[in-house]
C-alpha cells in the first residue's frame, strides 16, 4: 500500500511539472505570436471597437473600466513595474490626489495629472502636473529633487500627507 501511495505521489509531482513546462512553452509561444503579430492585433481591436462603441464607451465609463484602462496604460505603454496590491495602492493615491506632488498646483483636469516613473527601474516615483513632468523634475540619472519616491507604499503616503497638508 505504501509503495501505491510513493508512486502515486512520484507521479502527481512528475504531472505538476509537465504541466508548468506546458505552461510555460504556451507563454512563451503566445508572447511570441502577439510581438510577430502586433499591428494586426491592434487593427483587429480597432475595429471591434468601431463595431461596438455604445459596449466599448459604457465599459470604460464604470470605475473597473476606468481602474483597468488606467493598469494596461501604466503597464503596457510606460512599463512601470507593480504588484496587483502595488497597483491598488497607485490607483488609491492616483484618484485620490489633486495637487502635483512638486509645485502644489492644484490639477485643472485629469488629463493635466502625470504619474512620474523611472524609465530605467520602471518603478513610479510621484504624480505631477504636465509642467512639472515636463520640466523633468526627477531626471533618471540624477537625484530626484523632491524626496526620493521608490515603492509605490512610500509614494502613497507622500500623497496622503501631501493632501492633509493642502487642505489645513
Amino acid at each position: 500500500m505504501r509503495f501505491k501511495i510513493i508512486i502515486y505521489y512520484i507521479d502527481l509531482l512528475y504531472m505538476e511539472s509537465i504541466k508548468k513546462d506546458i505552461s510555460k512553452k504556451r507563454k512563451e509561444y503566445n508572447l511570441k505570436w502577439n510581438s510577430q503579430h502586433r499591428l494586426e492585433n491592434r487593427i483587429r481591436a480597432s475595429v471591434w471597437r468601431e463595431k461596438n462603441p455604445d459596449y466599448y464607451n459604457k465599459y470604460f465609463s464604470t470605475e473597473t473600466g476606468l481602474k483597468n484602462k488606467t493598469k494596461s496604460r501604466w503597464k503596457n505603454d510606460y512599463k512601470m513595474k507593480f504588484t496587483e496590491e502595488e497597483f491598488e495602492d497607485l490607483y488609491y493615491a492616483w484618484q485620490s490626489t489633486d495637487n502635483c506632488n512638486n509645485c502644489l498646483k492644484k490639477f485643472k483636469n485629469p488629463r493635466n495629472k502625470h504619474m512620474d516613473h523611472d524609465h530605467t527601474t520602471g518603478l513610479p516615483r510621484a504624480i505631477l502636473c504636465m509642467s512639472c513632468n515636463i520640466t523633468g523634475v526627477f531626471a533618471d540619472d540624477t537625484e530626484p529633487t523632491l524626496k526620493e519616491l521608490r515603492t509605490p507604499s512610500h509614494l502613497v503616503d507622500a500623497m496622503i500627507a501631501n493632501q492633509t497638508n493642502t487642505h489645513k
